[in-house]
């Protein structure tokens, strides 16, 4: 038998357990990090005695206040100014789940401890943050919500002039040129993908149907261009499909295409098709449809690389965005697992990171797609308590220099960003 064949039956089971053990949460918790524990006593353990090197393996340090909460979120955006003077990131009160009312407060630093507070935000999550990002070295953006209107927006803050301006649609993804964006149903998203949407409106039931929204973010105007029942008319799924939502929008670099990822549950499983579309929905391209996607990262505006399922084979390939798709696997030397990887300018390096291995750690990699080689540049223990919702990924991003990147880890006890030389 296959060895991946095996990794199959071996998923099937330890999924059909969960299952099983989903209706006594409680007990699934104590399993789960009763699992997570022995792996981090016995595996741990033994690389200890074996000399293994774990934390900082280049040169780095901490750029948020120690003792304090900060993160920034996903990888897919820059904390950065484009001189790598300055970035940004999110302090909250601890490494909970966010409440019904609760605040983050919006921060702009220049080092560990001169840092200023722009603003607040009630639109935040574990994961993705509040979709913070920098549209120029001046305006900074994030979403929240606006209680007045009960609905959440998007707040574009001049950090030379502290004008703030709202756009009444939260954005998940932002054009580069800074006009256009792209909007979806954010409380639906934290439904099946608690940690990636928000909470404050408190909704308890949705339709079948859903959208992604084009925002002109000059005037605001916005409009419908793909929904659920839309996508499922041109790429049918099967009809005893229960709940679907959309995630994981992402512009290409001219701003004229995206990529986003479709999700429905059958039976219980999830299941992920990647899509991309033009800004107008019309024309769009099925690129990775057996049943597992899962991040992604534009190589240019014609490439997409990602994790995904490919002839029963889950890999990093990168597929040609047509709408009968070429697809090759990146290297034979690649991380064997899924990670969040995004490229350098020149598009020779990839940085990646990993889920916790069997002793618990976080891999932080470099990979050379020239040389088609890899090495780890950091390796942090990630808290047994902290899986699911509440887990602290790297979700590695390049510094504008491209000689270091920052990450978000909460290996010292609190969430903290760190920057770390590549070499």
């Amino acid at each position: 038998m296959a060895s991946n064949d095996k990794r199959e039956i071996m998923k099937k089971i330890f999924k059909s357990v969960d299952k099983w053990l989903k209706k006594i949460p409680v007990l699934r918790n104590l399993m789960v990090y009763l699992y997570h524990f022995l792996r981090r006593v016995f595996v741990g353990t033994k690389r200890k005695l074996s000399g293994y090197e774990t934390g900082i393996l280049t040169k780095g340090k901490l750029i948020t206040p120690y003792g304090k909460n900060c993160y920034f979120g996903y990888y897919d955006k820059s904390a950065f100014s484009s001189d790598g003077k300055h970035y940004i990131y999110l302090m909250i009160n601890g490494k909970k789940k966010p409440k019904v009312g609760e605040k983050a407060k919006v921060c702009y630093a220049s080092s560990e401890t001169d840092y200023k507070i722009l603003g607040e935000t009630l639109a935040w999550n574990s994961q993705q943050g509040a979709m913070l990002r920098f549209v120029s070295d001046e305006v900074i953006a994030w979403n929240d919500y606006d209680e007045s209107s009960d609905q959440y927006i998007t707040i574009f803050f001049d950090v030379k002039t502290g004008e703030k301006r709202k756009l009444m649609s939260p954005l998940y993804d932002l054009s580069d040129d800074g006009k256009k964006g792209l909007s979806l149903e954010f409380e639906r998203l934290n439904v099946d993908a608690e940690g990636y949407g928000y909470i404050q409106q408190q909704k308890k039931s949705f339709s079948k149907d859903s959208y992604i929204d084009l925002v002109d973010v000059i005037t605001g105007k916005k409009k419908t261009i793909i929904t659920i029942d839309s996508i499922t008319k041109m790429f049918p799924i099967p009809e005893a499909a229960t709940f679907s939502y959309f995630n994981h929008l992402e512009f290409n670099p001219s701003g004229n295409r995206f990529i986003f990822i479709f999700r429905y549950l059958l039976d219980g499983k999830r299941i992920s098709r990647l899509f991309s579309s033009d800004i107008e929905g019309k024309e769009i391209h099925l690129l990775a449809d057996e049943e597992m996607v899962s991040h992604c990262t534009w190589k240019d505006d014609e490439h997409i690389t990602l994790w995904c399922r490919i002839n029963r084979q889950d890999n990093y390939y990168t597929i040609t965005d047509k709408e009968i798709p070429e697809m090759v696997i990146l290297g034979e030397n690649t991380p064997n697992e899924d990670g969040h990887p995004t490229y350098n300018t020149d598009r020779t390096k990839i940085i990646t990171d990993t889920y916790p291995d069997k002793a618990e750690y976080r891999h932080l990699i470099v990979y050379d797609c020239v040389e088609d080689s890899m090495r780890d540049i950091a390796r942090f223990y990630a808290p047994v308590l902290l899986h699911g919702p509440l887990r602290c990924d790297f979700h590695p991003r390049w510094n504008p220099n491209m000689k270091q990147v920052v990450i978000d880890s909460v290996h010292e006890g609190f969430r903290g960003m760190y920057l770390i030389d590549i070499e």
